[in-house]
């Protein structure tokens, strides 16, 4: 029983990784050996992109049988004295201990992206599915675990916005980025409560007796400080924080 309490306490259930306890204690003890030692170590962050369409589409079987799949691949890309952890859902982390700088990071990344992409047959099934990979290095852009995991979910995220299937490594002009986004987010959230959204009316025209066919409704944001602005300043944003549901209910 103490044996079984103890592992339910530092691994996950579903996929025998570590969980995020296990995962916080390793990457703090691989910091300091990476301090003392002057080496490197990588904090890989990884999930599936678009893994709820599988959920959706085939059931949460099929979903949990995928994410233990995909656990396996992960172990084989990767060398035994790195940790892999699922830190939940389709979301993965995973510490390389003691590795050359970001050539070896980057080369264990797309190890772990070819592996991720080749087909998996589950109950019939053939899932092809891709990832979108971040890294982050220590002690380069950062010493501390808090520091770099969000180092690594923002060089994911980016991944992400790259057309996903890719790797990105961190750099310091992903926080401003983040700063932004969350400035944005906030506003969006002001621009609700003051109508501040617009239609402009665009005309489709028939070319040749110059009568309107139709109208386009084109969205835009009277913003208090910054003026009109067109969607490609808010949409993205509004599309990750869950209110583009919103804006497309107002429109």
């Amino acid at each position: 029983t103490q044996n079984q309490l103890h592992y339910l306490a530092h691994f996950d259930a579903l996929t025998d990784t570590a969980n995020r306890r296990l995962f916080e204690d390793r990457c703090a003890q691989a910091i300091q050996s990476a301090m003392r030692h002057k080496h490197q170590i990588a904090l890989i962050g990884l999930d599936i992109d678009h893994f709820k369409r599988i959920n959706d589409s085939l059931g949460h079987d099929i979903g949990d049988q995928f994410l233990i799949s995909l656990a396996k691949r992960l172990k084989e890309s990767v060398r035994k004295e790195d940790t892999i952890a699922r830190l939940g859902g389709d979301e993965f982390a995973i510490l390389l201990a003691n590795i050359s700088g970001r050539e070896g990071a980057e080369t264990v990344a797309k190890n772990i992206l070819e592996n991720i992409t080749q087909p998996i047959t589950i109950k019939g099934n053939e899932l092809i599915v891709t990832s979108s990979i971040g890294i982050t290095l220590c002690p380069n852009d950062g010493n501390e675990y808090p520091e770099l995991l969000k180092n690594s979910d923002m060089a994911m995220y980016r991944a992400k916005k790259a057309g996903r299937n890719n790797i990105q490594f961190y750099s310091p002009e992903m926080n401003e980025e983040m700063q932004r986004q969350h400035m944005v987010e906030q506003e969006l959230r002001s621009a609700f409560q003051g109508n501040q959204f617009k239609l402009h009316y665009q005309p489709i025209i028939d070319i040749e007796t110059g009568e309107v066919l139709a109208l386009e409704a084109l969205l835009r944001w009277e913003h208090p400080d910054k003026g009109l602005l067109t969607p490609e300043y808010f949409i993205d944003i509004a599309e990750q924080t869950g209110q583009l549901h919103d804006i497309g209910q107002w429109v």
